[in-house]
């Protein structure tokens, strides 16, 4: 029994620590709460909406820091975020750092670091087309001219030159 206020009261065998300000309860032990950048041990810690990622308070993904707070971040229309930060879109052949940046269903190749068009297409004018052989040509200069959604793309193509040569020699 203890004096509580002048009444006696049973002891507490498991009392909750009472902890001061700029401290939190964590595994019944009293924490210093931590600002964004802060070193800390766990995410109740951290303060502003920011998590303990390898033990600094640091803002989730898809948020930023604004002053000691963290908020969601938006990107306009001609941007996606990626890792917190908003990356431009790019057309094939332009620089990238992730596949979600690329337009006209291009990937962004970790070798050059630039979107390319998938097998099979090829990049016209920054846009993935797919071309054939039996694409009309200019019998005289092996020049295939396309029409595709109001663009004329010029279009040099070797193999069919080399089969026309092929038959010219066995005639």
């Amino acid at each position: 029994m203890i004096n509580v206020n002048g009444l006696c009261q049973k002891k507490d065998p498991n009392p909750v620590p009472q902890c001061k300000q700029h401290q939190v309860l964590v595994n019944g032990q009293c924490m210093n709460t931590v600002e964004i950048g802060g070193v800390c041990q766990v995410d109740a810690q951290c303060t502003g909406g920011a998590d303990c990622l390898n033990q600094r308070c640091l803002c989730p993904p898809g948020t930023v820091q604004n002053e000691q707070i963290c908020v969601q971040k938006n990107c306009s229309e001609d941007k996606v975020l990626i890792n917190g930060t908003c990356l431009s879109r790019v057309i094939p052949g332009e620089q990238c750092e992730d596949s979600s940046q690329c337009l006209d269903g291009s990937q962004c190749s970790s070798a050059t670091n630039a979107c390319i068009c998938l097998e099979g297409m090829n990049n016209i004018g920054g846009y993935c087309r797919k071309l054939s052989y039996t694409d009309p040509c200019d019998s005289i200069s092996m020049v295939c001219i396309v029409f595709y959604k109001s663009i004329y793309l010029v279009i040099s193509l070797k193999k069919k030159k080399k089969e026309n040569e092929n038959l010219n020699t066995n005639r």
